[in-house]
C-alpha cells in the first residue's frame, strides 16, 4: 500500500489541542501505519500540536521549515527584509519566508489536507497555504475553532 500523505496548516494561535488530535486520528485511521503528515515549523498553534502528536503517536512527519533569516529569492520584491528581533539579537527576515514554505510543503505533496481555523486571529499563513494546496488539486477540510 502505498504511503497516505497529509497535510496539516493552521492558525499559530489554534489553542484546542483535543479537536485537533480527534481529527487527526480521524483523517489517518484508515491509512495507517502507512502515513505521513506534511506540516510546518512553528514553534506555536496547530504546526506544535501536530508534530506532538506524531510523536506521540509513532506516526511519520515530515516538517517544513520556513528560512526567515535566508537569502530572499528571484521574485522577492527589493528593499521587502524587515528587522525583527529574535531573542537579544535584531535580524534581517524575508516576509515571503512563509509562503516559500507553504509551496514546498504543497509540493512535496498531499493526498488530502486538514486546515485548522482559529476565530479570531489572522490565520494568513492557513489561507495562503490552503490556497496553495487547493490549486494543486489537494481537497482540505477545514476545521474551525469554536471561540
Amino acid at each position: 500500500m502505498p504511503d497516505f500523505r497529509l497535510l496539516v496548516t493552521g492558525s499559530r494561535e489554534w489553542d484546542d489541542e483535543p479537536t485537533l488530535r480527534q481529527a487527526l486520528a480521524l483523517a489517518v485511521t484508515d491509512h495507517m501505519p502507512d502515513v505521513t503528515v506534511v506540516v510546518g515549523d512553528c514553534p506555536d498553534g496547530a504546526d506544535a500540536m501536530t508534530v506532538k502528536w506524531c510523536l506521540d503517536f509513532g506516526v511519520r512527519c515530515e516538517i517544513h521549515v520556513a528560512d526567515w533569516e535566508g537569502a530572499c529569492r528571484a521574485s522577492c520584491k527589493p528593499g521587502h527584509r524587515r528587522r525583527r528581533r529574535r531573542g537579544a539579537n535584531m535580524v534581517s527576515e524575508c516576509p515571503a519566508a512563509g509562503p516559500y514554505r507553504n509551496q514546498e510543503a504543497v509540493d512535496a505533496g498531499a493526498d488530502a489536507g486538514l486546515s485548522f481555523w482559529k476565530r479570531g486571529a489572522g490565520n494568513r499563513g492557513t489561507a495562503d497555504c490552503v490556497c496553495r494546496a487547493e490549486s494543486a488539486g489537494i481537497v482540505v477540510r477545514p476545521i474551525i475553532s469554536s471561540e
